[in-house]
């Protein structure tokens, strides 16, 4: 289990791509924050792009698939 003080709480979407974002990229890392949790809805439109962002930017990703949602289970399984 983390302790408390890698743990960073984004309680809602800062924008489709927040990896893009300089700010909340450098607050992850002076934070220490690996792996990142990853969930949402949208998950072809918002979570998978994210998601790849973060990749690329070697950050460590655990996806919580179950509590991903996209508009229908065909698009929900095409994305990653």
């Amino acid at each position: 289990m983390p302790c408390l003080s890698s743990v960073f709480l984004v309680p809602y979407c800062l924008g489709v791509h927040q990896f893009t974002s300089r700010d909340f990229t450098l607050q992850l890392r002076r934070r220490g924050i690996q792996p990142v949790v990853l969930s949402g809805i949208s998950t072809n439109i918002s979570v998978e792009p994210t998601a790849r962002n973060a990749c690329g930017l070697d950050f460590e990703l655990v996806l919580v698939e179950d509590i991903c949602r996209a508009r229908d289970r065909v698009q929900h399984n095409s994305s990653f």
